[in-house]
């Protein structure tokens, strides 16, 4: 990675840590025209727990922070961090831990990038979230470029005293941005003294079928979808828990193909666990040699996690063609009552759902 980048994220972050008013704010930096060039944003929980984020657009900011959001939730439920939150991120992120946390190794590598690691309290982490199966990827090299233009803006005399002045008007409003006018040819920044609230996550297509219920068609074979019928001798009285994740070797970056993974367990016994792709054919065709292998069906499926929806809408079809149903969460068959937020809130919240897998 370029050390001209190393040499300069010190000096970021001295300015930042200097401005206790920086805990959360986010910045968006538009032309003349009004046109959003990138987003900035500031992340400030401890003294020495902190974030630089660097974003090309605002969908990549709203997937950001729905995913710290869902990681958030995920922690306080069940005590871990689940990497299926993490998979809705993007962007670039710089992340500066205690100097404790390094092993030799690690701070001799940013020794030869330049950074100032004698004296340093904290030490930076640099990562890519652009990469769905690769949780904390390196930097590519238009990324670099990337973030040293946003850097050397920030840096320019007379820019940060703008930051703060943007800053001044948010308020801490988690879901809101500070506008600020950008000049591309002098990087003279201005704030307008204006902040606009984000887009919601769920108008983000990619994102739609994640948060919105819309079924999907069957797509297997007539005659795989009368085999199984046949192969049903009754229905079983109790539910069945089934979850899509996302495989934790594939969270670590080291494969993409089968990067999911659906389980599917009664009465607290997993009797089903299959690697997969995000491929409605696939996992359909995987719920019908399930029923067939147990030559009965659930009288109800129940769902759950950041994925719930998402399989529900690939399935739910399917299912009722067998003669059974799902459910994501008990007793919520539609849930269009709440808000995709109050969803995904609601989804993460069943700790018996939650850890019955895991």
């Amino acid at each position: 990675m370029s050390q001209e980048l190393y040499q300069m994220i010190p000096l970021l972050l001295k300015k930042v840590k200097k401005q206790t008013e920086l805990k959360n704010a986010a910045f968006a930096f538009q032309n003349k025209t009004g046109a959003v060039k990138f987003f900035f944003l500031i992340e400030k929980n401890q003294p020495q727990d902190f974030r630089l984020l660097y974003f090309k657009n605002e969908e990549e900011l709203v997937r950001y922070r729905l995913s710290e959001r869902l990681v958030s939730m995920s922690d306080e439920v069940v005590g871990e961090e689940k990497p299926e939150a993490f998979w809705f991120r993007k962007g670039i992120e710089v992340q500066f831990v205690k100097r404790s946390e390094f092993d030799e190794g690690e701070m001799e590598y940013l020794k030869q990038k330049g950074y100032p690691v004698k004296g340093a309290r904290e030490l930076p982490i640099i990562s890519s979230f652009n990469e769905p199966f690769d949780l904390f990827a390196d930097l590519k090299k238009s990324e670099i470029t990337f973030v040293q233009r946003i850097t050397t803006v920030l840096l320019q005399e007379g820019n940060w005293e703008e930051i703060l002045k943007a800053a001044k008007v948010l308020k801490q409003k988690e879901d809101f941005y500070s506008v600020l006018e950008y000049n591309q040819k002098t990087k003279q920044i201005k704030s307008l003294g204006i902040t606009r609230k984000e887009m919601s996550f769920d108008s983000i297509e990619e994102l739609k079928p994640f948060f919105q219920v819309k079924p999907e068609p069957i797509v297997v074979s007539d005659f795989s979808l009368l085999r199984a019928k046949k192969m049903i001798q009754g229905i079983l009285t109790g539910s069945c828990e089934i979850q899509l994740t996302l495989s934790p070797i594939a969270a670590m970056g080291f494969y993409k193909k089968g990067a999911f993974m659906l389980a599917m367990a009664d009465e607290r016994e997993i009797i089903f666990l299959q690697e997969t792709d995000l491929d409605t054919k696939a996992i359909q065709n995987y719920i019908l040699e399930i029923i067939m292998m147990m030559e009965a069906v659930p009288r109800r499926f129940i769902t759950s996690g950041p994925f719930a929806m998402r399989l529900s809408n690939m399935i739910d079809q399917l299912l009722k063609r067998l003669g059974t149903d799902i459910v994501i969460l008990d007793e919520l068959p539609t849930m269009n009552r709440y808000s995709n937020l109050a969803k995904m809130d609601l989804l993460l919240s069943q700790t018996d759902i939650d850890n019955l897998l895991f």
